[in-house]
């Protein structure tokens, strides 16, 4: 067979971005596109590319896949290029940017006690996923159990470039141990949940004892102190 070659235009990626991938988040999965040539075409790293971030590979076929295993900072941007194939063996390179942010995680940190009728307040930490607007920036709720009564979960919160502090306040009204889940999301979907508890004394320890009997001189004394 004979192949008569027309006019076509020249083999290029036509891929120039990529969308941003977590460590041990969502499977990434992302198709790269070339245009001209002939085709089929086929994928791989230009020789002498930096490697693509850990737990991603690229097949023959173009497909960028795979579990993000690493981000060193609040987010990492790695490059690296690929070269497709044509059937003719025309090759065509691109140089690409992918951006890995580090886990979503919210700090197991425990929360400190409360006490009934005294005002209450204590941090959540989220830190990581998907940064929105060169901030993070998650969502959180409660999911099985519940905050003591007279707590609430902040809807408003404290956001830097790297973590976002969640409030938990108000007044307690039962005393008791609490337990609840709190699950923190991204924007795009990520997600992690993490179980915490709190317990409210009825009332705050204090001394009851505010006066002392007399004593004599050289005769045995005895007072015991009292507290509730």
């Amino acid at each position: 067979s004979l192949y008569i070659a027309g006019v076509s235009s020249p083999l290029q990626v036509t891929t120039a971005a990529l969308r941003e991938g977590i460590v041990g988040g969502i499977y990434y999965d992302l198709q790269l596109n070339a245009s001209g040539g002939q085709s089929p075409y086929s994928w791989s790293l230009t020789p002498g590319s930096l490697a693509l971030p850990g737990g991603l590979s690229l097949s023959n076929g173009g497909i960028i896949s795979g579990t993000p295993t690493n981000a060193l900072f609040v987010e990492t941007n790695y490059y690296f290029s690929v070269r497709v194939t044509d059937n003719l063996a025309n090759m065509a390179d691109q140089l690409l940017s992918l951006t890995i942010y580090p886990a979503l995680t919210i700090a197991p940190n425990a929360l400190p006690n409360g006490t009934v009728g005294t005002a209450y307040s204590a941090q959540i930490l989220v830190s990581g996923g998907h940064i929105l607007g060169g901030h993070i920036r998650a969502w959180i709720s409660i999911g099985d159990g519940s905050v003591p009564p007279g707590l609430n979960l902040s809807s408003d919160s404290t956001v830097t470039s790297s973590n976002e502090f969640f409030v938990i306040s108000g007044t307690p009204t039962t005393g008791g141990t609490f337990l609840f889940t709190l699950t923190a999301a991204d924007d795009v979907g990520n997600s992690v949940q993490n179980n915490f508890s709190i317990t409210i004394l009825t009332s705050s320890l204090q001394i009851t004892t505010a006066a002392l009997s007399n004593a004599t001189a050289g005769v045995a004394y005895t007072n015991q102190l009292q507290a509730s």
